[in-house]
């Protein structure tokens, strides 16, 4: 029966409202009215009323107009401009209402027109005693034509405006499950990599340390007994390190090399997520503050997963009317990052769309952090103005690394790519 809408679209509907009011008085003064002067003000409060609440709930509105338009002409009110407001809320019906709510406003309209047709012609016009004449029945059936072309022309823009939202809602979410599907095959990928590492790790490392962790135990044993084979096996213990280390390295510049090839993102393509989350109807306002300074590879890409994946769950869960604010703030030996988004609703009220904890998306982001030796602050439901905010706040080590600056080219862990972004200085 009623449904949820921002203060703004309100405010529209009620001065929308208050000025139907306002032209159908002046209008209803400058023409006589006789007697029915209240009938006058019932019809025209019916009728404002169906107009503010034209989209918080069309049944409502319609059942409002409907009274106006019967009382109106019950005591014999002529079409004015009071009349106007039944069209709106006709086009309203059709665009923002139920599909039951379209088809009621639909025969309403075609019922209304009948209605009409019928009151002008036979009780203002008194056709009714020339009913034979074939030219007064051509009459009255023009005036209903023009009233049904009326009542149906606020009808058809309505349901136009209806496909157009529908359309814009079709194509935003396609565009957000293309987005779920690139990170659901990004959480695949990092999974198997995940698996692959361990198995290199295992096979690494396994066998090496068992043997270091015996031959301690026999160095320990003979290091009294027998001094030279314990400095043998010291000899040993250290040529098993030094090769162990040979192969982590190994590893390591494999894993590097594999990161160089896919081109790892780094912050400067943060304007690319910007524009991404932007051109979905998000609005991020990103503010950098200090000098930026070298980010170490990992703690780059880092920035970039937690901006991301924040600003994912923005366009997903947050109000996407009231935007995102990004702020990069850099100190001497650190980074820190903060992402806010307005949650749905006041605070202290219940959530009407509660933000699922524990996904996958704020434990990948913690764990790219706390390996970085970074903080993650993360507050679901922090307050800021009266409303409910969610907060991210990741603070990361600057480092040699990748180096950064000002509307220069910032190139990636790999040495390759640059991207090239103006930022707006905050005056603090």
């Amino acid at each position: 029966m009623f449904q949820r809408l921002r203060a703004t679209e309100w405010a529209f509907d009620v001065a929308l409202a208050v000025g139907v009011a306002l032209f159908a008085t002046g209008w209803s003064a400058a023409t006589p009215v006789g007697s029915h002067v209240v009938a006058v003000f019932v019809v025209i409060i019916l009728t404002a009323g169906g107009v503010a609440l034209r989209r918080a709930s069309p049944p409502l509105a319609l059942i409002a107009v409907s009274l106006g338009a019967i009382v109106q002409m019950a005591t014999g009110g002529i079409a004015g401009a009071v009349n106007l407001g039944q069209l709106l809320v006709l086009y309203a019906c059709a665009a923002f209402g139920s599909r039951r709510m379209r088809r009621v406003s639909f025969g309403a309209a075609i019922a209304g027109a009948l209605v009409a047709a019928t009151h002008i012609s036979i009780v203002q016009l008194g056709l009714l005693v020339e009913i034979d004449n074939p030219s007064i029945v051509i009459g009255i059936a023009f005036i209903f034509a023009f009233m049904l072309v009326v009542l149906m022309c606020a009808w058809l823009l309505g349901f136009a405006r209806y496909l157009v939202l529908r359309a814009q809602r079709a194509s935003v979410a396609q565009r957000i499950a293309e987005v779920q599907a690139e990170a659901e095959r990004e959480r695949v990928a990092v999974e198997h990599e995940r698996g692959r590492v361990a198995r290199e790790m295992h096979d690494v490392l396994a066998h090496s340390l068992v043997s270091i962790a015996m031959l301690a135990d026999g160095t320990r044993v003979s290091v009294r007994s027998d001094p030279d084979e314990a400095e043998d096996l010291a000899t040993t213990i250290g040529d098993i390190a030094r090769e162990s280390v040979a192969d982590v390295r190994r590893l390591l510049a494999e894993l590097r090399h594999g990161q160089s090839d896919t081109a790892a993102p780094t912050i400067a393509e943060l304007p690319t997520v910007i524009s991404r989350v932007e051109s979905l109807g998000l609005s991020v306002d990103r503010v950098d503050r200090g000098e930026p300074r070298p980010l170490t590879p990992g703690a780059s890409l880092a920035v970039y997963r937690v901006v991301s994946e924040c600003l994912t769950n923005a366009l997903r869960h947050g109000d996407v009317t009231k935007g995102a604010r990004l702020e990069l703030t850099w100190r001497g030996d650190s980074l820190r990052v903060t992402v806010r988004n307005r949650l749905p609703g006041r605070f202290g009220e219940a959530d009407p769309s509660p933000i699922p904890s524990g996904g996958h998306g704020l434990i990948g982001i913690r764990e790219r952090v706390l390996l970085e030796a970074g903080t993650i602050d993360v507050r679901p439901n922090d307050e800021r103005d009266g409303h409910r905010e969610f907060v991210v706040d990741v603070v990361v080590p600057t480092g040699t690394g990748v180096p950064t600056g000002t509307g220069v080219g910032i190139a990636t862990s790999a040495g390759v790519g640059a991207v090239t972004h103006t930022r707006r200085k905050d005056a603090e």
